[in-house]
This record gives C-alpha cells, sequence and structure tokens, in this order.
C-alpha cells in the first residue's frame, strides 16, 4: 500500500500506511487542502488577542469575522456529525449553517451599500 499523511494542512499530520481506494483518496486529499486554506485564513487572527483583533476593525469586518467563526464552527460540527454516521440534513445544525449564510450575504450586501456610498461622495 501507499504510505499518506493525514491532516497534515501545516506539518502535523498523522502517517496512514493502509492502501486507501482512489476515491477516498481523493476525498482526503481535498479535504486536506480546504484544511490547509482555513489553517491559513485563520492563523492571522491566532497570533494575537481576539479583543485586539476586533479594535482594529471597522464595524463591518467585525461581523464578517464572527460570521466566518460560526459557520467554520458550525462547518465543524457538521463534519463531525458526517464522520460519526449521523445525519446532519435535519439536524439544527443545518439551519443555523443557513441563518450565518443569510447574515453573510446581508452583510457583503451592507459592505457593498457602503462602498458605493463612499464612492459617490468623491
Amino acid at each position: 500500500g501507499s504510505s499518506r499523511v493525514v491532516g497534515g494542512g501545516s506539518g502535523g499530520g498523522v502517517a496512514c500506511t493502509m492502501a486507501l481506494p482512489p476515491e477516498v483518496a481523493g476525498v482526503l486529499d481535498q479535504f486536506d487542502r480546504a484544511l490547509t486554506a482555513i489553517e491559513e485564513r485563520v492563523s492571522p487572527y491566532l497570533e494575537k488577542p481576539f479583543k485586539d483583533s476586533i479594535a482594529e476593525m471597522d464595524a463591518i469586518e467585525t461581523s464578517k469575522l464572527n460570521l466566518a467563526y460560526s459557520y467554520t464552527m458550525n462547518s465543524l460540527y457538521y463534519m463531525f456529525l458526517k464522520v460519526h454516521g449521523v445525519s446532519p440534513q435535519g439536524h439544527p445544525v443545518r439551519a443555523e449553517l443557513d441563518r450565518v449564510k443569510k447574515y453573510m450575504a446581508k452583510t457583503l450586501a451592507t459592505e457593498n451599500e457602503v462602498h458605493a456610498a463612499r464612492k459617490s461622495e468623491q
């Protein structure tokens, strides 16, 4: 079988020496790439206390960060349920993900309105 590192987005993976079916290996590689992308996006915010990070942000940036954290945590729980054989479709986490997505869209619309207003003032 082939050797593969599982969960090693930042080099901290676990060596897996069993042979994996190609479809599983592909999904695992995709998951590892997604996890690496998340780590890269979140790491700047983990370098200093949360209150210090948001102190430097305006209201829209703070809202976007809080929504990103909420979406990330709920997504991780969604994946946890799937891994443990629980269908997340009827689970409250699905509704929470949808709710957070709605607020993300509202925040984006507000951000676009603010940018348009600032442009028209110039």
